[in-house]
């Protein structure tokens, strides 16, 4: 496997091309040197589709994305990136303070410049609105705007009535309908980013249920979900395995059972009537479902 970056290919020496040749829209079989090979675009979706028949084909951002900001990136921070842009739908688990933020941001700007996606909504802890997300892209990225959606209902409308490429709300300002109603008539395509998503592990809870309407739609209204959603957490089950069913059920809900109890069951086992343990396999069910 070769990338000819010059005119975003890959180049693919096969026994077989068929498959490729059959998936991928723009296949085409070129001829180098005497040796047939198949030539196919280097974008995000035919990424997807080479790895997905088990073909190892690199990430587009580590090629031809020029990696905005004061500081290079980590190995695991050009990884982190690279997972991003290719799932629509991601858990981030990586440790506090391994630049989660700057990795997400990165990601994102390769997508807007792309155009993959238009704007992004972070959802975030109130202590990191200005601390972390604005002050990392006023830091870094020059060219991008960001608004914090926070304050009284007149000024977040206001803000949410301008066209930002950063959108950044408290994790109860998602509560407000009217904030979100026009959250939801921002054109064009949108990311959600949910920062300490371990904050929303108890699906009880009202901004919860706000959350999860936001982003997986509602089927009697025909409202569909929404396409690119990712969560973040270096602690994505602070009390105990079952934490993690409610925050599965934001981001991958077709990878958890569709009731509480069921996971709970996979996870834990009753010791007497009010007290339940671990069972021993019960981080790598948690694993699966994230």
């Amino acid at each position: 496997m070769l990338i000819a970056k010059e005119h975003k290919k890959i180049l693919l020496n096969l026994n077989d091309p068929s498959q490729v040749m059959a998936l991928i829209p723009g296949a085409k079989m070129v001829n180098i040197k005497g040796h047939d090979i198949v030539s196919v675009p280097h974008n995000l979706d035919t990424t997807r589709v080479l790895r997905n028949i088990g073909l190892k084909a690199p990430a587009p951002i580590l090629h031809y994305y020029d990696w905005q900001g004061r500081y290079k990136p980590f190995i695991h921070q050009y990884e982190t990136s690279e997972a991003l842009t290719l799932n629509p739908r991601f858990f981030c688990l990586n440790d506090m303070g391994s630049g989660k933020t700057l990795s997400v941001l990165w990601a994102f700007d390769y997508l807007r410049k792309t155009n993959v996606i238009d704007w992004m909504l972070v959802i975030s802890p109130l202590s990191t609105l200005e601390r972390t997300w604005a002050d990392e892209i006023f830091r870094h990225f020059p060219d991008m705007s960001c608004a914090v959606v926070h304050g009284s209902p007149d000024k977040r409308l206001r803000l949410l009535a301008d066209p930002y490429d950063v959108y950044v709300i408290n994790h109860d300002g998602i509560k407000s309908k009217q904030t979100m109603d026009a959250i939801k008539k921002l054109p064009g395509r949108g990311l959600v980013v949910i920062d300490e998503l371990a904050a929303f592990r108890n699906s009880g809870t009202e901004r919860w249920k706000a959350l999860n309407k936001f982003i997986n739609g509602d089927k009697k209204a025909g409202i569909p979900p929404r396409e690119w959603v990712w969560g973040l957490t270096g602690t994505p089950i602070p009390n105990e395995p079952t934490d993690a069913w409610a925050q599965a059920k934001l981001i991958n809900p077709s990878n958890v059972p569709p009731y509480f109890g069921t996971f709970r069951d996979s996870v834990m086992y009753p010791i007497t009537q009010y007290k339940w343990g671990a069972r021993a396999d019960a981080l790598n069910i948690v694993h699966k479902a994230m």
